[in-house]
């Protein structure tokens, strides 16, 4: 079994700029390649229609609802054609693309083998999204929250990325793994910085997500009145209202990233301690210590975990820590590059890509292998 070669329908969420997309799936594929598993893959929502959904397109706003309801038609039944050709396939990897019934049906009809990924608390309302009690987005979260159960109930083995979700998938599904990350630390590594009399202060995310910086912005504003010389960066948020802090938006793109990452001098990850955000993955973290850069973060959930306080990074809770905590690594650069090394160290030791693909190679052969077992 540890030499046939698989081939593997995988349907995913986003496409390469969705970033659980990207790192839950669309990595590991060039790896798993060597490895004689070969997997096919479909976006549910493509880059283009990435673009519309996340604001990142100026758009008529009175033509904007008719392009999403076309957007979301079409995928939908490019999706259906997707998954006629599920029987073709050794095993399905179902990346955070919570189908509707007749959908999952049909699968499974054609192929048994499911692996489906989740990376987020999809099953709780969204922190940064307050749908209306009588609003469609309720309607859809319900909807969604029943499929995902029925998701879980069917597929032969789950992923998540932090043990918080792996509890709530027991319920549904013994047979679940934790693969928090991962990151490719030969693509993000430490780069030397260049003499600057500035200190970059940096987030990276979605313009969903923008939405833990701005309850930040109050110690943004105290560390700029001590400090003239910071500035902060925001990649892949969309402007928002600062009162005139010196905050300078960086449209995210693949290419872009390392170096837009690489100006940080501090890397910070905002939460609000809510089931939502307890099931986020850390992934800003993980990308800040792989750079060597050392991290301030809220600590909920994973995040307490991934960052030791005084370690490898600080926790901030309130304001005042985020103040307190920012300003010691601005005043301390040799702290923050101590910070840098021990991060990348945890890093490499526990969240290296290249260690993750030889379980995830032995999570699809399992499945499969247990699939063909039960057939003889």
């Amino acid at each position: 079994m540890e030499n046939k070669k698989l081939k593997i329908l995988g349907l995913s969420l986003f496409g390469r700029k969705g970033a659980s997309s990207r790192y839950r799936l669309y990595q590991y594929i060039p790896l798993l390649e060597q490895k004689g598993i070969q997997i096919t893959a479909y976006p549910l929502i493509n880059d283009r229609a990435y673009d519309v959904f996340m604001g990142n397109k100026r758009l008529n706003p009175i033509l904007k609802p008719f392009l999403r309801f076309f957007l979301v038609t079409s995928a939908m039944v490019k999706r259906f054609f997707h998954i006629l050709k599920a029987g073709s396939y050794d095993a399905v990897y179902i990346q955070k693309d919570v189908l509707p019934s007749l959908y999952l049906m049909t699968l499974k009809m054609l192929n048994k083998n499911l692996i489906f990924d989740l990376d987020d608390a999809i099953y709780e309302n969204h922190a940064t999204v307050k749908p209306s009690p009588f609003g469609l987005d309720n309607l859809f979260f319900k909807l969604r929250k029943n499929n995902l159960i029925k998701t879980l109930r069917s597929a032969k083995t789950v992923t998540v990325t932090v043990p918080y979700l792996a509890e709530y998938v027991k319920k549904y599904n013994e047979n679940v793994h934790v693969i928090t990350g991962p990151i490719n630390c030969s693509v993000y590594r430490p780069v030397p910085k260049k003499d600057s009399n500035k200190t970059v202060i940096g987030w990276i995310g979605s313009p969903v997500t923008a939405k833990y910086v701005r309850d930040i912005l109050p110690a943004f504003a105290e560390l700029e009145k001590k400090y003239s010389y910071i500035e902060f960066h925001i990649v892949g948020s969309k402007p928002f209202e600062s009162d005139d802090l010196n905050i300078r938006f960086f449209d995210w793109s693949e290419e872009k990233e390392i170096g837009l990452l690489s100006q940080f001098d501090i890397g910070i990850m905002p939460l609000t301690d809510d089931k939502w955000s307890k099931g986020k993955g850390g992934l800003k973290i993980l990308q800040y210590f792989a750079m060597g850069i050392p991290v301030v973060c809220s600590p909920v959930g994973i995040n307490e975990e991934l960052v030791t306080d005084g370690i490898n990074g600080y926790h901030a809770n309130t304001s005042d820590e985020w103040t307190d905590k920012l300003a010691k690594l601005i005043e301390n650069k040799s702290l923050g590059e101590k910070f840098g090394e021990a991060g990348r160290k945890t890093v490499e030791e526990k969240f290296d890509l290249i260690k993750a693909v030889d379980y995830i190679e032995d999570i699809i052969r399992k499945t499969v292998l247990n699939a063909e077992t039960a057939d003889l």
